[in-house]
């Protein structure tokens, strides 16, 4: 069982303020920690340091990531308010009532859909479903948990969205793959998730290889603003408005 609610409790509640309080340097002086440790569960110690240090990081993409529970991975990784609320306008205009979140993470997506959509959040990783459980009803949502491997998900006649891991090693570093092939889960468990689902949006790299992409009745939308490009979106289904083409679309900053 995951132990990241426990920071929410009251009691621990000094412990967060006092770490999310602090800039790095001052976060990570010995005597400090060694204090806490003294104060409190050396655990959740860690766990706080390590929601201070993904607050901090978060700044600029959640208004309210004050409130969030995140670790540093978790919050890097995650889609932020303008490329989340961009895809739910579209889940929400076609009527969904559920949609299944797959390899949730923090939930930086499940966030947008607000309370007219029920989200199932399924992720192998019990940390990362506590973290987007409790994301969700900040942000006036309604969710329910599912740990497994997406791998043996079911997706038969279900509304989803699948944010495969782009993230590998090499050599102690982590690195992303902009090679559709090398994503996990891989994309012959995708196909076979897209193949099931009634429709999906699938979140890939910006920079993503097309020419591995099987578009067809799909369309590939490309999310920038006036710096970068930020998503590729696989949409299929009924998801999919502009069958077979890919574009762009602009987020403001």
């Amino acid at each position: 069982m995951s132990r990241w609610p426990e920071l929410l409790l009251e009691e621990n509640a000094p412990l967060v303020a006092e770490l999310c309080s602090l800039r790095e340097s001052e976060r990570l002086r010995p005597n400090l920690i060694l204090g806490l440790r003294k104060r409190f569960d050396p655990e959740l110690v860690r766990l706080a340091l390590a929601l201070a240090e993904a607050r901090e990081r978060g700044r600029k993409k959640f208004t309210r990531v004050a409130e969030l529970l995140s670790d540093v991975e978790g919050m890097q990784v995650a889609s932020d308010q303008r490329c989340a609320g961009h895809k739910a306008a579209r889940f929400r205009a076609l009527g969904c009532e559920v949609v299944y979140e797959l390899c949730c993470g923090i939930g930086g997506d499940a966030m947008a859909y607000g309370p007219a959509i029920h989200v199932v959040l399924v992720d192998q990783d019990e940390d990362r479903l506590a973290m987007a459980k409790h994301n969700v009803s900040l942000c006036g949502g309604s969710a329910e948990t599912l740990c497994m491997d997406v791998a043996d998900f079911d997706a038969s006649g279900k509304v989803l969205h699948l944010d495969p891991s782009r993230r590998y090693k090499f050599h102690g570093e982590t690195r992303r793959s902009h090679r559709y092939r090398e994503y996990r889960p891989g994309p012959k468990v995708i196909e076979r998730i897209l193949a099931e689902a009634e429709a999906a949006c699938v979140k890939l790299g910006p920079h993503v290889e097309r020419e591995e992409l099987a578009l067809s009745e799909r369309e590939l939308e490309i999310l920038f603003d006036s710096r970068s490009r930020l998503q590729a979106l696989l949409w299929t289904g009924a998801l999919a408005s502009r069958p077979g083409k890919v574009h762009e679309t602009e987020l403001a900053r």
